[in-house]
């Protein structure tokens, strides 16, 4: 399978699993938002850090930033939480 060799498809599945991770264990939106904030701080910290050459925690860290992406999108996409 040399589709899941390309780095966007492997972020394009977590973003999908965090969609669906959102999706059936509702979790409080607040909590995701915060979560949100943290890995995008780790993203940018991760980025920073290891600029100079490439590393496996920027990697995590691009995973993670995707998978809380997909949650926050479903949360703010939910009709419960629209007013």
């Amino acid at each position: 399978m040399k589709t899941l060799q390309f780095p966007l498809v492997r972020i394009t599945i977590v973003f999908i699993l965090g969609i669906l991770f959102s999706y059936f264990l509702k979790p409080i939106p607040s909590l995701v938002f915060l979560i949100l904030a943290i890995t995008a701080m780790l993203f940018v910290g991760t980025y920073y850090s290891f600029k100079t050459k490439p590393h496996y925690l920027f990697g995590i860290a691009a995973y993670l930033l995707a998978f809380s992406i997909g949650a926050t999108t479903q949360i703010i996409h939910t009709d419960s939480f629209q007013q």
